[in-house]
């Protein structure tokens, strides 16, 4: 009876150890081939619809391509996250060489569109114009001169008085 049962064991078992790699694994092995603590293993089986009890039990070929193909996903997942990014990131960059570009193109437009303006001096003016060049000026007014203030010789210089200090 134990043959027959043994059997039945080895050949459910033979269809794992053939997905599995060749041998009878269990969670935790798988767990370690994906980097991942047994565990977390045990959660993403349970997640994907798979009853088991812990991580010694037997990792079965479906069980086994439903986590690749779940991480397969993921990874390619994340790929495509990562190229959206480059892209975006290569994107932002031009734009903003572009923008860089516009406000050079600018400011040098606003350069060879204002030469300097160079003030004709005239040759020679007339008499009215200088005439009405004066009247335009203002004046500045005129500095006094200020003169120090000298005390009379013949007035005697009082001294200071001295105050009594007032105590608190």
């Amino acid at each position: 009876m134990k043959t027959a049962l043994a059997k039945s064991k080895t050949e459910s078992t033979q269809d794992a150890e053939e997905a599995v790699g060749g041998k009878k694994k269990r969670i935790y092995e798988v767990a370690r081939e994906f980097n991942l603590s047994s565990v977390a293993m045990v959660e993403v089986i349970k997640g994907l619809g798979y009853d088991i009890k812990n991580h010694m039990a037997v990792c079965t070929p479906e069980i086994f391509k439903s986590i690749q193909r779940k991480f397969e996903e993921e990874r390619n997942a994340s790929r495509q996250e990562i190229k959206r990014k480059a892209i975006q990131k290569k994107e932002r960059e031009e734009r903003e060489e572009e923008e860089k570009a516009a406000v050079a193109r600018a400011t040098e437009e606003k350069k060879s569109a204002k030469p300097k303006k160079e003030t004709p001096q005239p040759e020679s003016r007339s008499s009215q114009d200088e005439e009405r060049s004066k009247r335009r000026r203002r004046k500045r007014p005129s500095q006094k001169e200020v003169l120090p203030i000298v005390e009379d010789a013949n007035r005697p210089v009082k001294p200071a008085e001295k105050k009594p200090a007032s105590r608190p």
